[in-house]
């Protein structure tokens, strides 16, 4: 997958559905991705409730519950094979497809969206958070995942929301948060005021509006798409008494640019088609420079946004924990007081080069601490780590690395480095553009290498050291010279990313990768399968393959550097000493990095230093062991 950079054409319907057919309805919706296909288009936006109608007959008699049996037979199912027609669909067609549907999980119904990539694969899901008045009377509450409704797709960072739902700041505020470059307003019909008692606020003119105002506030593309209804289908539904929905039309179907101005021109209310624009997602970038309400815009520390994006479940079992307050025990990990499941929301910012997606939390003006995930690893290394430190008083932010999850390259031209001066010299940019003088940086692999890059060259910038498995600043003049068979044995994806096969197989099956790279690495770790789902997320990513594979064909001497980090690799071929504190930790169950007393890295640290063995800790140190992690922290903001 790639993110398009040049113009993106978009398509948003204004359709009216086949009323309670569902099977007739995918077909309506695949001839019209077909047709959005045929004029250029890469991204189509359906209405809200498109799979099977919205319920219009519920503004008019509620109770009808003949009515909803049939609706709710002809309601969709996420892993139905209607759903997989549609997602066929999107593959024949190259498209990104951004629908609304009633979803049915059992006899319960849910306003629904999704988003399919133009691969097929649905990348969210999410259900409308409280729906809109009279629909209480057939649709549930949405849930906390429902928040995480922006997703990476070929054409950029895409986010819907539904409705009513675009009435409230927060979730306003909460979807751009997430770094939105293309937003799929889903609306049903919208007519026009009729002058009567109804409200204003449903008026084609109303929402028009509304979505307009998004793309302000966002600074980004808003599709507008609504639905059209006919008089046979009002006799149908019986909705010619009702206040609303009770005359022909309703269609309004529009898409507004980053600063609110309309690209398309309007179909007539009564009117079925598709209305198309060119999106350029660097008008995105620009109007953030004038306004970025997430960004610099923003005064996070006395104006921020709370929110819990946890799935709860219908039962819950209290039961006294098995284990002493504070003693390590993977298996109860839900029960930690101090465990997020996912590090939410994600902020975004911009450096030289990249759109930097992070996490976090803390008070503005405490100690700051960059927490640096490895490889094939994300984020979420640090969901017991992040919370820990921040009850002692730190602020912590956790950003993807390069090539890695919603972090994004700028521009096509940019090289898709991932050598060491490159992971160094982002973190340096990170802070310029967070105004951040100086931090701790305490990683592992990846994460480690670049904060021990940045910590060597850039050391009024480091206020202390954590790396696990010590000097990691690699010695390129020695990149020939082998290792232990053993330790060889266990670097095979160094060679196996060298040739067109591995790259492939990286392309095609990461998750594979990653568990066959997790089971070497960390023999003891007892992780779940929903653990390493969390991390194959940040695996989607349309640089992932090519950063990852610089790595090690930049390690191993089989691929150049970016010329514009020539000066930090000149320095970095020198072997540079840290001056910082530093406390360094090595993990006595590490399946492929044999644990040291610290001794035969020494002489690369000439500040203070200490050095820990860490029992039964693999690889991934700060999530198998996270108390021994925050405890480095603590330790290294006491040396002098």
């Amino acid at each position: 997958m790639s993110v398009t950079t040049s113009l993106i054409k978009a398509a948003v319907v204004q359709a009216e559905p086949v009323w309670f057919d569902l099977p007739g309805t995918v077909t309506k919706t695949c001839d019209l991705i077909k047709d959005a296909a045929s004029k250029g288009a890469k991204i189509i936006a359906f209405p809200e409730l498109w799979l099977p109608g919205y319920p219009t007959w519920i503004w008019a008699r509620p109770m009808d519950l003949e009515m909803v049996v049939k609706y709710t037979k002809n309601s969709l199912k996420i892993d139905s094979s209607e759903m997989q027609d549609i997602k066929s669909c999107a593959v024949d067609n190259n498209m990104v497809v951004c629908l609304g549907f009633s979803e049915r999980s059992g006899d319960s119904l849910y306003v629904a969206q999704c988003i399919m990539n133009s691969n097929g694969k649905v990348v969210m899901t999410r259900r409308k958070l409280k729906p809109f008045h009279v629909e209480r009377t057939i649709f549930g509450d949405g849930h906390g995942p429902s928040l995480d409704n922006v997703a990476l797709t070929s054409v950029g960072r895409v986010g819907q929301l539904s409705c009513g739902e675009h009435f409230n700041p927060l979730i306003n505020f909460n979807t751009f948060s997430q770094g939105e470059q293309i937003h799929c307003a889903a609306w049903p019909c919208v007519p026009a005021h009729s002058g009567g008692p109804e409200p204003f606020s449903m008026s084609d003119e109303a929402v028009a509006a509304i979505s307009q105002v998004y793309s302000i506030q966002a600074q980004c593309y808003t599709l507008h798409s609504t639905m059209v209804i006919s008089q046979p289908s009002i006799d149908m539904m019986g909705t010619k008494q009702a206040p609303v929905f009770n005359v022909p039309g309703g269609g309004n179907a529009r898409i507004f640019a980053p600063d609110g101005r309309q690209l398309t021109s309007e179909l007539q209310a009564t009117e079925e088609g598709i209305v198309v624009a060119d999106l350029d997602v660097n008008q995105v970038t620009m109007h953030k420079a004038i306004l970025d309400t997430c960004g610099h815009n923003g005064r996070p520390e006395l104006l921020w946004l709370g929110r819990d994006n946890r799935a709860k479940s219908a039962t819950l079992s209290l039961q006294p924990l098995d284990f002493p307050p504070g003693k390590e025990h993977s298996e109860h990990l839900s029960h930690r007081a101090g465990y997020l499941s996912r590090l939410k929301p994600l902020l975004y910012v911009n450096t030289t080069r990249l759109q930097i997606a992070y996490y976090e939390d803390g008070s503005p003006d405490a100690q700051v601490v960059l927490l640096l995930h490895g490889w094939p690893y994300d984020i979420h290394s640090y969901t017991e780590v992040a919370p820990a430190l921040v009850k002692q008083g730190y602020r912590v932010i956790v950003p993807y690395l390069r090539g890695n999850g919603p972090t994004t390259f700028l521009d096509t031209d940019t090289f898709r480095s991932g050598q060491q001066a490159a992971l160094g010299y982002d973190i340096i940019e990170l802070l310029d553009a967070l105004n951040i003088k100086k931090a701790i940086f305490a990683g592992y692999d990846w994460g480690g290498r670049g904060a021990c890059v940045a910590a060597a060259l850039w050391p009024e910038r480091c206020a202390g050291l954590v790396s696990v498995n010590s000097y990691l600043i690699q010695d390129l003049s020695k990149a020939w010279v082998p290792l232990d068979a053993k330790i060889e044995a266990g670097f095979w994806y160094f060679y196996y990313f060298l040739t067109p096969r591995g790259q492939a197989a990286l392309a095609e099956h990461p998750k594979d990768i990653a568990r066959v790279v997790w089971d070497k690495n960390s023999p003891e770790w007892n992780y779940t399968e929903e653990d390493l789902d969390r991390a194959t997320e940040t695996f989607v990513n349309p640089d992932y393959v090519s950063v990852v594979t610089h790595v090690y064909k930049h390690r191993l001497l089989y691929a150049p550097g970016d010329p514009d980090y020539s000066d930090i690799e000149k320095a970095l071929l020198e072997q540079p000493v840290i001056s910082v504190p530093t406390v360094t930790l090595d993990g006595l169950a590490d399946g492929n990095f044999p644990p040291t007393n610290g001794s035969s890295s020494a002489k690369y640290f000439s500040g203070p230093r200490v050095h820990h063995q860490v029992p039964g800790a693999g690889h991934n140190l700060p999530q198998e062991k996270p108390s021994a992690f925050v405890n480095a922290v603590l330790e290294v903001t006491s040396l002098k």
